[in-house]
């Protein structure tokens, strides 16, 4: 596993909703030492040293799908020992094929129904199911 150095450290992840209301996901890559390798996770990840949240939120999105993000919203912060999750969402009308491949295998959007079968990372096990039915996910779907 990587070892961040700070204990709490804390990511930024965006859940892009089609009008489909399909969420984006990235399939991680298969490299030795990186957490849940082959596993599907959201857009985002680590926020760097000196970096705001927001901040990590937009460069982590452009660096792994080439958009420069600029309507989002809070969605929930999941706090634990070691890591601070900061969930944003939005709106997201491009066929994937729009996107930049920038890390990962493959990203792909997932209607509600299929994101059981997937091998997510263990977080989404959670976050994935709140999202799918909160208000905040019917209103960015409509």
């Amino acid at each position: 596993m990587y070892d961040y150095g700070v204990s709490p450290y804390h990511i930024a992840c965006l859940l892009p909703v089609n009008q489909q209301g399909e969420v984006l996901l990235m399939l991680r890559d298969d490299k030795p030492g990186l957490p849940y390798p082959n596993h599907w996770s959201m857009i985002g990840r680590r926020v760097e040293d000196g970096e705001s949240v927001r901040e990590a939120l937009l460069r982590e999105v452009e660096e792994e799908t080439g958009l420069k993000l600029t309507e989002y919203f809070d969605f929930r912060t999941y706090e634990s020992d070691k890591m601070h999750s900061h969930i944003f969402y939005g709106r997201l009308d491009l066929a994937t094929d729009a996107l930049t491949l920038g890390e990962g295998q493959e990203q792909r959007f997932f209607a509600p129904s299929q994101v059981g079968s997937l091998n997510l990372v263990p977080s989404l096990l959670q976050i994935l199911p709140e999202f799918f039915a909160s208000p905040e996910y019917v209103d960015v779907k409509a």
